[in-house]
């Protein structure tokens, strides 16, 4: 996914970002109040050669040795008791830390506990004891730093824990947005679908209150949509008007069937000598279609029989009718596909030398790929309805257009709001 198409998608899932920076920050400012807080508090003694101290080597190895001695069990129950606290000494162990700054006369005594007026009370103890326990002789202290009551934690990391919550509430928002987005999104305009399948949208139209209402009347809104359709059609193919046009849709319905029986209407309207072939081929076990009639069918033809026999008459002039017909009980198990595969070619070629255009209406390509199959040699025109497949699934069957050497014309986009169209 390109930057530009990432931040279209947090843009459409903005409150979702919203809302999870929201709970995420919630959630870490929770994280750090109800966490154990730690204050740290040090003290800085000066450890100065005293008079007949031994030479600056010896020293800053005795002053390594002194930092050490204020970690010890010892001195550390006595600051304990001179602080008033009550810690064990395996508490004390870990809340006292002591060191040397090297290339000073320097020593640091730092405690870290969940009381502030403890952390200070006991780094001034320490730091105390300390003085009074040197066996050595050999320094002169000076309180150069006394520890004060820290105002605020260390431990959690404010700024840290800040830090965190940034990043993961970013991390979380884009995370969610982009796999709510790629759930959920759809293509609702022709920019999204000429962008999804690199093919123009040769219409936009609205669907009938009913799949098998017909454009047949002249002048009439329906009859002025698919009139626009055919001549965006056959513009794109300026040089070689199509001969066969495979209509079919990406989700399962009857927008393929609406759109292909009124385009091949429009076609006949304007003289064409037209076919209209229902390529739905069904198994024995599926139901008939409702307007399939009584009669041999694209089954038959691709069985051996004449498909002058199987043609009939449409509803308007210059448009013929081939039903696709039923499988025999015989075929049962039987794939369509197969039986296209072998032998539909052979029939499209002696059917566009009899008429000018055939129309095919093939099943969706959610159900079936026999669009695909019939398309070769021909145009693939292809509706897609506003709002129920995302770009990404739409890019998708582009890319199976160019693995199965299928030319996609175009497409036509349907919207959800049916049509006001008389009957």
């Amino acid at each position: 996914m390109e930057l530009r198409d990432m931040g279209a998608a947090l843009w459409r899932q903005r409150l979702l970002v919203a809302v999870v920076v929201v709970v995420t920050a919630i959630g870490v400012a929770v994280g750090v109040w109800s966490s154990t807080k730690t204050y740290t508090a040090t003290a800085t003694v000066s450890a100065a050669p005293a008079p007949g101290a031994p030479a600056p080597a010896e020293l800053d190895d005795l002053r390594a040795t002194l930092a050490e001695t204020a970690t010890t069990p010892e001195v550390l129950r006595q600051a304990a008791t001179r602080a008033g606290v009550d810690r064990s000494v395996g508490q004390l162990l870990d809340e006292v830390d002591a060191r040397w700054v090297e290339g000073t006369q320097l020593i640091e005594i730092t405690v870290a506990d969940p009381s502030a007026r403890d952390a200070a009370g006991l780094a001034n103890a320490a730091s105390f004891t300390l003085q009074q326990s040197d066996p050595t002789g050999a320094f002169e202290f000076t309180d150069v730093d006394p520890a004060v009551e820290p105002a605020t934690y260390s431990s959690p990391d404010l700024p840290l824990a800040i830090g965190v919550g940034v990043l993961l509430s970013l991390v979380l928002a884009v995370v969610s947005a982009l796999a709510r987005d790629r759930r959920t999104y759809t293509v609702k305009d022709a920019h999204g679908v000429e962008a999804a399948l690199r093919a123009p949208v040769l219409a936009h139209v609205a669907p009938p209150r009913s799949p098998t209402l017909q454009a047949m009347f002249t002048g009439t809104p329906a009859a002025d949509v698919f009139r626009r359709l055919r001549l965006s059609l056959e513009a794109s193919h300026r040089a070689h008007p199509p001969r066969l046009v495979v209509v079919t849709g990406v989700t399962t319905g009857d927008v393929n069937a609406w759109l292909g029986a009124n385009l091949a209407i429009s076609l006949a309207s304007a003289g064409r000598r037209v076919l209209l072939l229902d390529g739905r081929l069904a198994t024995p076990a599926d139901e008939p279609l409702p307007e399939e009639p009584d009669t041999p069918g694209l089954h038959d033809v691709l069985r051996g029989t004449p498909w002058e026999h199987a043609v009939s008459p449409g509803p308007v002039d210059g448009l013929s009718v081939l039903p696709p017909g039923r499988a025999p009980a015989s075929d049962a198990g039987a794939e369509p596909g197969d039986l296209l595969e072998r032998r539909f070619g052979a029939l499209a070629e002696a059917l566009t030398r009899t008429f000018d255009v055939v129309v095919v209406i093939a099943p969706s390509l959610e159900e079936r790929d026999d669009a695909l199959v019939m398309s070769a040699g021909g145009s693939l025109l292809l509706g897609v309805v506003e709002g129920v497949i995302s770009p990404e699934a739409l890019a998708a069957y582009a890319d199976r257009f160019v693995v199965a050497g299928v030319r996609l014309a175009g497409t036509v986009l349907v919207g959800h709001r049916a049509e006001a169209l008389a009957p």
